[in-house]
Protein backbone atom coordinates (compact mmCIF):
# COMPACT_ATOMS: atom_id res chain seq x y z
CA UNK A 1 0.00 0.00 0.00
CA UNK A 2 1.60 3.39 -0.83
CA UNK A 3 -0.06 7.01 0.30
CA UNK A 4 -2.28 8.25 -2.78
CA UNK A 5 0.26 11.66 -2.34
CA UNK A 6 3.00 10.19 -2.93
CA UNK A 7 2.17 9.13 -6.40
CA UNK A 8 0.44 12.24 -7.86
CA UNK A 9 2.77 14.06 -9.60
CA UNK A 10 1.95 16.44 -12.23
CA UNK A 11 5.51 17.27 -13.40
CA UNK A 12 6.39 13.97 -14.39
CA UNK A 13 6.88 15.40 -17.96
CA UNK A 14 4.68 12.46 -19.59
CA UNK A 15 7.36 9.81 -18.98
CA UNK A 16 4.89 8.32 -16.21
CA UNK A 17 5.30 6.89 -12.83
CA UNK A 18 7.21 4.08 -11.26
CA UNK A 19 4.67 2.53 -9.47
CA UNK A 20 5.74 -0.77 -8.32
CA UNK A 21 9.10 -2.27 -9.49
CA UNK A 22 8.11 -5.87 -11.39
CA UNK A 23 10.20 -8.44 -12.16
CA UNK A 24 10.96 -12.56 -11.46
CA UNK A 25 11.12 -12.11 -8.04
CA UNK A 26 7.96 -10.47 -6.90
CA UNK A 27 5.69 -10.60 -10.02
CA UNK A 28 2.94 -8.40 -11.95
CA UNK A 29 0.39 -5.89 -10.28
CA UNK A 30 -2.78 -7.46 -9.98
CA UNK A 31 -4.82 -4.82 -8.81
CA UNK A 32 -4.81 -1.05 -7.02
CA UNK A 33 -7.23 0.35 -5.38
CA UNK A 34 -7.82 2.99 -3.32
CA UNK A 35 -8.21 1.79 0.56
CA UNK A 36 -9.50 3.91 3.73
CA UNK A 37 -7.80 2.77 6.92
CA UNK A 38 -11.12 0.83 8.08
CA UNK A 39 -11.42 -1.25 4.67
CA UNK A 40 -10.86 -4.65 4.54
CA UNK A 41 -9.79 -6.38 1.64
CA UNK A 42 -11.01 -9.83 -0.26
CA UNK A 43 -8.64 -11.86 -2.04
CA UNK A 44 -9.88 -14.65 -4.07
CA UNK A 45 -7.93 -16.78 -6.34
CA UNK A 46 -8.87 -18.61 -9.34
CA UNK A 47 -9.42 -21.93 -7.57
CA UNK A 48 -11.34 -20.54 -5.21
CA UNK A 49 -9.26 -19.53 -2.04
CA UNK A 50 -10.32 -16.59 -0.45
CA UNK A 51 -8.71 -14.21 2.65
CA UNK A 52 -9.84 -11.45 4.25
CA UNK A 53 -7.60 -8.99 6.42
CA UNK A 54 -7.83 -5.37 7.18
CA UNK A 55 -6.21 -2.65 5.12
CA UNK A 56 -4.27 -1.33 7.95
CA UNK A 57 -2.25 -4.52 8.22
CA UNK A 58 -0.56 -3.74 4.91
CA UNK A 59 2.61 -2.31 5.82
CA UNK A 60 3.05 1.34 3.38
CA UNK A 61 5.62 0.98 0.91
CA UNK A 62 7.45 4.05 -1.05
CA UNK A 63 7.04 4.75 -4.58
CA UNK A 64 9.02 2.43 -6.79
CA UNK A 65 8.63 -0.59 -3.93
CA UNK A 66 8.65 -3.68 -4.37
CA UNK A 67 4.81 -4.28 -3.09
CA UNK A 68 3.84 -6.57 -0.29
CA UNK A 69 3.26 -10.21 -0.84
CA UNK A 70 -0.61 -10.65 0.62
CA UNK A 71 -1.36 -14.35 -0.25
CA UNK A 72 0.60 -17.22 -0.95
CA UNK A 73 -0.24 -18.48 -3.87
CA UNK A 74 0.09 -22.37 -5.25
CA UNK A 75 1.40 -23.39 -8.00
CA UNK A 76 -0.11 -22.41 -11.19
CA UNK A 77 -2.76 -20.63 -9.03
CA UNK A 78 -3.47 -16.84 -9.82
CA UNK A 79 -5.35 -13.65 -7.98
CA UNK A 80 -8.93 -13.35 -10.31
CA UNK A 81 -10.22 -11.04 -7.82
CA UNK A 82 -9.89 -8.19 -5.42
CA UNK A 83 -12.44 -6.27 -3.49
CA UNK A 84 -12.73 -3.43 -1.05
CA UNK A 85 -15.26 -3.61 1.69
CA UNK A 86 -15.93 -0.23 3.18
CA UNK A 87 -17.41 0.05 6.96
CA UNK A 88 -20.60 0.62 6.16
CA UNK A 89 -21.08 -1.95 3.68
CA UNK A 90 -21.16 -4.85 6.18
Amino acid sequence: MCPLFSIQDPVAGGSGITNVRVGAKNGEVVSLKNLGEKDDVILVTDTGRTIRFKSHDIPLQGRGGLGVKLMDLREGESISGVAIIGEEQE
